[in-house]
């Protein structure tokens, strides 16, 4: 795991590329790779590289490397879990390795394999190769986009990195906030597709890569998601998918320094855990004072069944203020999630005694977990259905809603902040963008069923956004953040399950009951989210680990803000000094924060934190 950063020239003859330059703007990651730090220079490319060591400790995996005729070098940042077997592969073709890198794995299946060697790695990656003889650099990144690259293009050169810290600060890129992006971000607390909190900086989409050759620059997607194939009827089974969560596990214990897990208590954390079968192992959750925001006895009854070393960090109020505003400052940007600050506080502590821990990330998106989102396609079915009398609870919750694109009202579920409530705080004019991509993404889909739309919508547009919250947050203490559940083979593997059959009516009578209920009312008490997933648990956890109500691993700002951070709140978003007073009108922003302070509400504090976010990164950069 390490930072990657580069300056490519576009073209064969370009401007020359400034060594200092290179080594400061790689350095700004350090923490990203604190073991090592190494740079390359010529005419056609600068790369820069940050080590932090996993996997072949030795000197030798020091990067940029080059193959032994220094004809092919890599910067690589992830790891690649089945190295060891593409590398007997390769072996057994005449090749000799001098390390037991997965870093030199990649670089000589690129020379047997060419750009087709991403088909074979099963792993998490940004890289950047440079091919001498052909002039060719081959920039990707990994399918689901668990590993960040973020890219500009600037004075006829290309500029490469796993943060944007190192972009923005080169004196040839103008740090541009954008408002789409801010924009966007309130809706979905993540720019979609390809932007970034900067205009002109881009991120590589997943499952993509560039190739710059000839002087020309082409970007290539080289995987998607895949969808049920209906007349295929693909059933996922219970032992599948045992099998390849398992194997996944397997393969992410691969590490030369110590590693652990996070364990929240919850059903994804703990199975994983269950699933590593290794006692005494590091596990780690964090708890706050306030009522309904602790999971600590969950916590320890799971550790105490798999034989963990359990470590339960509290986490104050000013000790969260401090640790959101330092990793701010750290990546450059607004953080996405709530809890980010507190998957960062974990680090810092769990950076101690291990390097590698495992997380939980993409169980919701996979398997329905998100039962409100993944089920609201029914009320969504029953608006347009006939006899609309019988739906009248369903049809007086949408009163004043449009049910006429399925994107709009999937828009109306997901977005954390309404678009139409959006609009009161943003100062800009009203931007359809999100509304005509997301009519854009679902328009792709409509053979498929509206279960499966979702479905495949939160894979390829939830999932990157909480990938980055684990990659900043765990990266930013030097820590690697692994994700079973984001094995690609699992992945795929539940992409072509048909979403219907990934939520189970606990009897007839609670489907009949259903329809009478719009979704939100329903959910996770008619049904059971995440049924497949607690099927394949239940032959290594309780019931009352399995089927608890699902937490999200909440944070009380809404309290917060409500009362000790009262002051603060109303000073940083509210007062003549506040940067965001450009982007922002403060008048019902003083409303909200009023409101709240009389009624402190979860999702008050949820749109208040995102319009601090904001403000916050705009004071920095």
């Amino acid at each position: 795991m390490c930072g990657i950063f580069s300056i490519i020239n576009i073209k064969s003859q370009g401007p020359s590329i400034d060594e200092n330059e290179l080594k400061k703007s790689t350095s700004l990651m350090h923490h990203r790779g604190p073991d090592a730090s190494n740079t390359f220079i010529n005419h056609r490319i600068g790369m820069g590289h940050q080590r932090l060591k996993i996997i072949d400790l030795s000197e030798n995996a020091n990067q940029p490397m080059f193959d032994k005729a220094n004809s092919v070098g890599i910067i690589f940042n992830g790891e690649i879990y089945n190295y060891k077997e593409i590398q007997q592969e390769l072996t057994n073709n005449g090749v000799a390795f001098k390390t037991s890198s997965d870093t030199e794995v990649i670089l000589e299946a690129y020379k047997k394999h060419g750009i087709n060697c991403l088909e074979l790695f099963n792993g998490m990656f940004s890289f950047v190769i440079y091919d001498l003889k052909k002039d060719r650099i081959f920039i990707a990144r990994d399918r689901l986009g668990i590993k960040p690259l973020f890219y500009t293009i600037s004075n006829n050169q290309l500029i490469a990195s796993s943060e944007i810290a190192p972009i923005v600060n080169h004196p040839n890129v103008k740090k541009e906030p954008s408002i789409l992006a801010i924009s966007n971000y309130l809706s979905c607390r993540y720019p979609l597709s390809d932007l970034s909190f900067y205009d002109n900086i881009h991120s590589l989409k997943p499952g993509h890569y560039i190739e710059i050759t000839n002087n020309n620059i082409k970007h290539h997607q080289y995987w998607t998601i895949p969808t049920p194939d209906y007349n295929n009827n693909h059933q996922a089974s219970i032992e599948n998918i045992h099998t390849l969560l398992t194997d996944s596990v397997s393969m992410r214990m691969i590490s030369d320094v110590p590693l652990g897990s996070f364990l929240s208590g919850g059903l994804d954390s703990s199975l994983l855990v269950a699933l590593m079968k290794s006692a005494n192992i590091n596990t780690y959750n964090i708890s706050f004072d306030s009522k309904g925001f602790n999971e600590e006895k969950f916590a320890r009854l799971v550790a105490e069944l798999t034989n963990s070393q359990h470590h339960n960090i509290k986490q104050s109020t000013d000790d969260y203020f401090s640790d959101w505003q330092e990793l701010i400052e750290i990546k450059k940007l607004p953080l996405s999630v709530i809890n980010e600050a507190s998957i960062f506080r974990l680090s810092k502590i769990l950076k101690e005694k291990i390097t590698v821990v495992l997380s939980g990330e993409g169980a919701d998106e996979l398997f329905a977990g998100y039962g409100r989102i993944f089920q609201s396609y029914h009320d969504f079915e029953r608006l347009n259905a006939p006899l609309p009398f019988i739906h009248q609870a369903i049809r007086k919750k949408y009163k004043e809603q449009s049910i006429e694109s399925f994107s709009e009202f999937f828009l109306h579920h997901y977005s954390y902040l309404p678009i139409n409530k959006k609009y009161n705080y943003l100062i800009q004019p009203k931007n359809d963008w999100l509304i005509n991509f997301m009519d854009g993404e679902f328009n792709k889909l409509k053979d498929l069923d509206y279960a499966d739309q979702v479905n495949h919508v939160m894979i390829k547009h939830h999932l990157p956004g909480l990938l980055h919250r684990l990659d900043g947050a765990t990266m930013a203490a030097s820590v690697e953040g692994r994700v079973p559940f984001v094995d690609h083979k699992l992945v795929e593997y539940m992409a072509r399950t048909p979403a219907k059959t990934k939520i189970k009516w606990k009897s007839k009578i609670d489907e009949y009951l259903s329809k009478f209920k719009p979704a939100s009312d329903f959910s996770e008490v008619n049904d059971i989210p995440k049924y497949l997933l607690k099927k394949v648990a239940e032959a290594y956890l309780p019931n009352n680990i399995i089927h608890r109500k699902k937490m999200g691993f909440p944070v009380p700002v809404h309290e917060w803000f409500s009362n000790q951070k009262y002051d603060w709140i109303i000073d940083l978003l509210c007062s003549k000094n506040s940067l965001s007073k450009d982007v922002f009108h403060q008048q019902p922003i003083k409303k909200l924060i009023e409101s709240n302070k009389n009624a402190p509400m979860h999702a008050k504090g949820l749109t208040l934190w995102m319009l601090c976010n904001i403000e916050l990164w705009l004071r920095k950069h």
